[in-house]
Formats: C-alpha cells, structure tokens, sequence
C-alpha cells in the first residue's frame, strides 16, 4: 500500500470551531492532485458524519416501527458512521487512494440496502448509484476510474439476485415524507443539504481558482523567458550585425586589393612579353633555336599568368559590382570561328581531333562580343586541358530567339559530387590528370556572363567518357541588350 506525497503536518489540533475545522480540512499533501482529492475527502468526511449524527438525534424519533425495524436502522447508521472516520483516518495518515475507495464505500452500501429492501428503482436507490459513480470522479486518481466503472456494474448486477425486497417499511415512503415536510427536521435538513452542496462548490471553485492562479504564473513566467531570450536575440542580432559589417568591410578591402593589384600586375606583364616576343623575334638581335624555343615557352608562361590576372580581375569586378558590360554587335559565326581557331592551336600537340558542326549564317545579335567569346574560349581550353586523347566537337545552330552551343569533349569527366564545384569561385573538380592547373575562376565568370545576357549554362558529364556543356544565348535587340547594360550596372 503505498501513500502520496505527504510533507505538510497538519494545523494544531483545537476544540475551538475554527482549529477544529481547520485542523479537519486542511490536507497534508503537497502534489495538487493529490492534495485537491485529500480535500475533498475530508469535506465530505465532516459533512457526512454531521448528517449521520443529525439523522440519528433528530429523524429516527419520528420514524414509526417496530422495535426491531428501528434497531436495524440504528445499525445501518452506525455503519455508515464507522465507514466515514475509516477514510479520514486513512487521509489523515497519507493513503488517498484507499481513503477514496473507502469513501465509496458509504454510498455502495446505502445503494444495496435501500435496492435490497425498497427496491431498485426507488429514486433514493439511484441516487445513492449515481452518487457512487460522480463521488468516484472526484476522489479517485484518474488510472483507478476503470475499477470504479467495474464496480458500478457490479453492484447493479449483485442486486438481481434479490428479486423482491427482503424487508418491508413499517410506513409507506409517501407517509415517512408527508411526516418530514411538516417537520422542523426537514427544514435542517435542507438547510444542511445547503451547506453540503456549496461547501463543495466552495472546495471546487477554489481548486479552480488555485489552478487559474498557477497557470497565469506560468503564463507570467514564460512571458518573462520570451523577453529574456527576445532580449538575448536583439542583442546576438546587433552582434551579428556588426560581425557581418566588419566582414564586408573586409571583402571590400580585399576586392580593392586584388582589383589594384591585378590592374598593376597586367600592365608590366604585358611589357614583359612585348618585349619577349621582339627578343623572340630577332628584332633586337639574332637568337638560335634554343633560345627561341626558350623565350616562346617564357611567353606562353607569361600569357598563362595574364589570363589568370584577368580572371581575378573579372572576379573582383563582379563581387564588388563594378562588372560593365560593352555593348556591340554580335556576329556569333565570327565569334566562334575565332574560337575555334584557338581550339586548332591547341589540339596541334595532342592526339584530340576537333570537330566543328557551326550553322552558316545563323542571326546577328547584340551584347558584349568579347565576354561571350570569353565564355566559349574558357569552355573549349577546358575541353582541351581535360581530354588526353579522343575528340573535341564544338556544336551551333540558332533558332528564332536563341543560339544553341554544345561542346562535348572526350575527357576525365566529372564525378556526380563534384558538380557543384564547378561553378564555384577558386574551386576546381578533383580529377587525376596532375598537369592540369588553374584558379578556378573560368566557370564561374562564364557563368555569370552568360546570365548577364539572359542566358543559361549547364552540363552533363560521365567519369571517363567526357563532359558537354551548353550555352543558350537570347538573340537580343540593341535596346534589348542595353537595358540589361544598365540592370548589370
């Protein structure tokens, strides 16, 4: 048999009308559940035994019968008495569940008495059934309310067993009320009945209150946390804030250095391999093959580093928004045989075949010529740099509103996880060909040119069968591409 948490001592005993009562009613169980069926249990205990006490010093005198009948009657209130104190004792000591089962008691016995004598559908009879039902609501924890069903329908089917009354008033229920009504008991009664019903709308209204005032401080408290963690969060906002402005003033400073520097690097580069290439050239002086063939690899270097110094350069310009695009007309069967031409130099020292399939004639149009010749050369030298061996088809025809190019090459190709990296700043596709190297920049800025013309660019590739890429171009108007001029700028 195990107790609820009990932790609270009762108030000092007195005899006097408030320590008694309060002594009686005050519960020692600290859970509130617990606490508000302790209550109730010992309201009701107090209640009941003032309205046994009342009935045996008031009613039963006035109640006619047999010696026999009346003794009978003593003893059924006499237990009725001896099963109230049973629950306060046992609330009193901590057993609230016994304590409830034995309160229940009181109105079970009172229903098989008066349905076992008078009957069972007697209202009195009912009265005491339901009240085994409801009472049972109320001070029982709610996984004993199964048994309390249980025992609800027990006692209905017990009761069959007695199929005519056992015992027989000596006066007629009608006489036995007919009697009261006219008696001051009956006033007591009511008036007793009175204190009962509010006393416990008393007890319930409290617990209500108790538990209104509970939630309205965790309403309290939980408003207190939301403006302390909104607090936390306005002041983690203005932290971040000023993490990210520090962090874009250093993009800013970093994108002015390598714009700065890329500007100062190209302009003496350029003076390098002027010169180079008049050296090369035996402008200044006759050179044998060895050191021709020295001073064209120096300017083939020297050319490699420029491209890579526009790339940054290119790059900077688009993070820092100060990319400008040079509108003119576009003849695109210009454009890509002059990428082509350079995709011939590059395949003259490798075993690659390229192949070209250029629709004649296809329409002119407007943007910046030589962003897109960019965006075609950086697709083909990557097809080249990729490709030991096989072939390189360079693929263009035109529709009524757009150019199509396909470049498919034969190359290493590009796993599935690196696709992503492909268009990414400073990032390059890992792959097994060591005598590939770059910035990873080329993609990137072809990519943004070729949106910066309403365009698109994708690819498709298989590891170790090759790669194509696809460039789709709108046929613009001259107002149509300098409107996207100035969106650019």
């Amino acid at each position: 048999m195990s107790t609820d948490n009990v932790v609270m001592p009762n108030p000092q005993f007195g005899w006097s009308p408030k320590q008694f009562v309060s002594w009686w009613l005050t519960p020692r169980s600290n859970e509130r559940g617990a606490k508000f069926r302790e209550r109730v249990i010992r309201a009701s205990t107090l209640i009941l035994i003032v309205i046994v006490l009342f009935v045996i010093f008031f009613l039963f005198p006035v109640l006619e019968g047999s010696p026999e009948a009346k003794t009978n009657r003593l003893v059924t209130v006499i237990t009725f008495e001896f099963l109230l104190l049973v629950p306060f004792f046992l609330a009193h000591r901590g057993y609230l569940v016994v304590a409830g089962w034995t309160l229940l008691a009181m109105p079970s016995f009172g229903f098989l008495t008066l349905a076992t004598s008078l009957g069972i559908w007697l209202n009195i009879s009912l009265f005491f059934l339901l009240l085994v039902c409801l009472y049972g609501q109320v001070v029982l924890p709610r996984q004993q309310i199964p048994y309390l069903i249980i025992l609800s329908f027990g006692l209905v089917f017990f009761i069959q067993l007695f199929h005519i009354p056992e015992t027989v008033l000596a006066v007629s229920p009608a006489e036995i009320l007919q009697q009261l009504i006219s008696l001051y008991p009956a006033t007591i009664l009511t008036l007793i009945m009175l204190v009962v019903f509010n006393l416990l709308l008393y007890i319930l209204r409290r617990e209500f209150d108790s538990r209104q005032d509970e939630l309205q401080g965790f309403v309290s408290e939980l408003d207190n946390r939301v403006q302390e963690r909104t607090a936390q969060l306005q002041e983690r906002t203005k932290e971040l804030d000023i993490a990210r402005q520090k962090a874009e003033d250093a993009n800013t400073i970093k994108t002015k250095f390598l714009a700065n520097m890329s500007h100062e690097l190209r302009t003496p580069l350029n003076a390098i391999l002027n010169f180079t290439a008049f050296v090369a050239d035996g402008v200044v002086g006759e050179v044998n093959h060895e050191q021709e063939d020295m001073l064209r690899q120096s300017i083939g270097s020297g050319k490699h580093l420029l491209a890579l110094i526009n790339d940054i350069l290119d790059v900077t310009k688009i993070e820092a928004g100060l990319m400008d695009l040079f509108i003119q007309q576009v003849d695109f069967n210009e454009t890509l045989g002059a990428v082509v031409a350079i995709g011939k130099g590059l395949s003259k020292d490798k075993p690659v075949q390229l192949i070209t399939d250029i629709q004649d004639k296809m329409p002119i149009g407007y943007g910046d010529k030589r962003r897109i010749r960019q965006v075609f050369l950086n697709i083909l030298s990557n097809a080249f740099k990729f490709t030991r061996e096989g072939s390189v088809t360079v693929y263009a025809h035109a529709t009524a509103s757009h150019i199509h190019v396909k470049i498919t090459d034969t190359g290493v190709g590009i796993s599935p996880e690196n696709y992503e990296l492909v268009f990414e700043s400073f990032k390059q596709a890992q792959n097994d060909n060591l005598e590939v190297v770059g910035t990873g920049l080329g993609m990137p800025i072809s990519k943004y040119f070729v949106e910066s013309h309403h365009g698109k660019i994708w690819f498709e590739s298989t590891v170790g069968v090759g790669t194509t890429f696809y460039v789709e171009l709108p046929i613009l108007t001259e107002e149509e591409a300098n409107a996207l001029r100035l969106e650019v700028v």
